[in-house]
């Protein structure tokens, strides 16, 4: 069916319930979401012939984006039940669909973190081609302290725990991390061994940059390093006061 949204109006917002997905008959819409500080953010504009919806979609939870228009827009309302039988009839519709979603989920966490925020929808575009998602069981060693790192993470699904070990040997856990949280940036960029350890606390799926593509990404966007400085010092001051809680310095 079709839909007519005035300017400004909102198709859904974050976290609201819906499954269908929607093609952009007339005009344009804008794509919001909210980061970790609560802040509501643009992140993309979508014009005639995009396609949206398709988190509620594919993974039946609530909708992880907010969608309005950004002027006088016409959008075509496709179903779940209408777009699965078109998918078990035409096999590569869902394969396209599939991987579109897939680019889309990473494009979100990027668009809504803090170190990869200042990148633009074109610039994330072209990061986007040079990433691989990784994915690590429940109790999982993702990365072990006192090991050499040239890649960072960002967490697209799951929960990790961040530890060191103690004087008597015992795991000290420094924070848990989640969706959308990133961590590896300090051996990454300080080309020192892994100053922590990372154990999945739930089955993950992570987004690896490499140290080549963290540099990229500096040339093209230098407030980025920035971004990354200052996280590195107040990462870095938690793991001093942890280290000399148990009598040894970094």
């Amino acid at each position: 069916k079709a839909i007519h949204l005035d300017t400004g109006a909102y198709l859904f917002r974050e976290g609201d319930g819906g499954d269908s997905i929607f093609f952009i008959s007339e005009g344009i819409v804008e794509v919001t979401g909210f980061t970790k500080d609560g802040m509501e953010v643009s992140f993309a504009k979508l014009g005639e012939g995009d396609v949206f919806g398709e988190f509620g979609f594919f993974s039946n939870a609530k909708r992880r984006t907010g969608v309005r228009a950004y002027g006088a827009a016409i959008l075509l309302e496709l179903t779940k039940a209408d777009l699965e039988d078109i998918i078990a009839n035409h096999k590569r519709v869902g394969d396209v669909l599939i991987n579109f979603y897939k680019e889309r989920v990473v494009d979100r966490l990027m668009a809504l973190s803090t170190v990869f925020q200042p990148l633009g929808p074109d610039d994330r575009k072209e990061v986007l081609k040079r990433l691989n998602i990784v994915s690590f069981a429940k109790g999982g060693l993702i990365t072990c302290e006192g090991e050499p790192g040239d890649t960072m993470y960002l967490i697209k699904e799951g929960r990790v725990s961040v530890w060191v070990k103690d004087k008597n040997n015992n795991e000290k856990t420094l924070t848990e991390l989640e969706e959308g949280d990133f961590f590896g940036e300090i051996a990454l960029a300080t080309n020192k061994p892994r100053v922590a350890s990372v154990t999945a606390l739930t089955d993950v799926k992570l987004v690896e940059f490499s140290r080549s593509t963290i540099k990229e990404m500096i040339t093209k966007c230098p407030s980025i390093k920035t971004i990354l400085e200052r996280v590195i010092r107040e990462r870095v001051s938690g793991l001093v006061s942890a280290r000399e809680q148990r009598g040894t310095m970094i």
